[in-house]
């Protein structure tokens, strides 16, 4: 009997090997993995598949990661990805003011590939469970406002 996985992951990275590797990986972990070469191909798959988590290179050939952040947020053709957390992996050191950008934009974690994977398979476990359970500002239900008890008839 195949488990149910438990969520899915677009990853989008330009390397082939490295792609089949996290594939392995992603899957032994108990997830689903779909995969991307560059922006474009994540930008279309964003659109076919539902994902729970994207892992996305830092570079990658057709824009940087940042670019694809901007146009996930600001075109009304992702809406359905708004709020799915993003995971930057990253095969160099970036710079601090790049990396204040990103988390503005509302990256959960940057991970650097020399760390191994096991670290982004514990970043995307986190964003798993917490993703859902918080909502985003703008989801979330207004308070109603607290009548004192002495007001209650004006609710009759």
């Amino acid at each position: 009997m195949v488990p149910i996985p438990k969520g899915t992951v677009l990853l989008i990275e330009e390397d082939l090997r490295l792609q089949q590797y996290l594939a392995v990986t992603l899957r032994l972990a108990g997830y689903e993995a779909r995969f991307a070469r560059d922006a474009m191909e994540g930008f279309a798959a964003l659109q076919t598949y539902h994902v729970d988590v994207i892992a996305i290179n830092f570079r990658l050939p057709d824009m940087n990661c940042l670019q694809f952040l901007e146009t996930l947020l600001l075109d009304k053709n992702y809406h359905n990805a708004k709020g799915v957390p993003v995971i930057v992996m990253t095969a160099f050191p970036i710079a601090l003011n790049e990396k204040w950008r990103l988390y503005r934009m509302g990256v959960k974690a940057v991970f650097l590939k020399e760390n191994g994977f096991e670290e982004m398979v514990a970043l995307l476990q986190r964003e798993l469970d917490t993703h859902g359970k918080v909502l985003p500002l703008h989801a979330r239900p207004r308070p109603q406002k607290a009548q004192p008890n002495y007001l209650s008839y004006l609710e009759e």
